[in-house]
């Protein structure tokens, strides 16, 4: 489920800061993706388990962040995260658990600078038990790159299952 993304992630440009893309993650999308990742290691996995293994649990969701450090070097940019607050309704949540992924290599292949990048997961986990209705509601994902820069994303959790 797709928040944003930059409009070509294989180039660098400044202008987008440090974030490629940011997906919404549900109960449901999370425990097909450990049910898909068991079924291709061929591993068996009972439904309970692939619940468990998905990480999510009723009345939460996750914003799972895809970055990369400022130049070949930059392995320290998911520290560099502002924590995320998500707004649904007036009411603005802190994330429950923020998950700040190891810098892993990476090649962007049509950048005109520095095509060697680190890049990274910023996971923010929200627990939304309390709030009536947010499944069906509209809400705001704001959070600062490791460059600096803000971003405040509409998210109609409506639009996701």
């Amino acid at each position: 489920h797709v928040v944003y993304a930059v409009r070509d992630a294989r180039d660098l440009d400044p202008a987008d800061g440090s974030v490629d893309a940011v997906v919404l993650a549900t109960p449901l999308e999370r425990t097909r993706h450990a049910a898909y990742f068991a079924a291709y290691q061929k591993i068996e996995l009972r439904p309970a388990e692939a619940l468990r293994k998905g990480g999510l649990g009723a009345d939460q969701i996750a914003f799972i962040v895809f970055a990369h450090g400022d130049d070949e070097s930059d392995m320290e940019f998911p520290g560099k995260f502002s924590p995320a607050t998500l707004t649904i309704d007036g009411r603005t949540l802190a994330p429950a658990a923020i998950d700040r992924g190891g810098p892993s290599p990476s090649t962007y292949p049509l950048s005109t600078r520095g095509r060697s990048r680190f890049v990274a997961t910023i996971t923010y986990r929200f627990d939304l038990a309390g709030i009536a209705g947010a499944a069906q509601a509209r809400a705001r994902l704001a959070f600062t790159d490791a460059t600096g820069k803000s971003f405040d994303l509409p998210v109609d959790l409506a639009a996701y299952r």
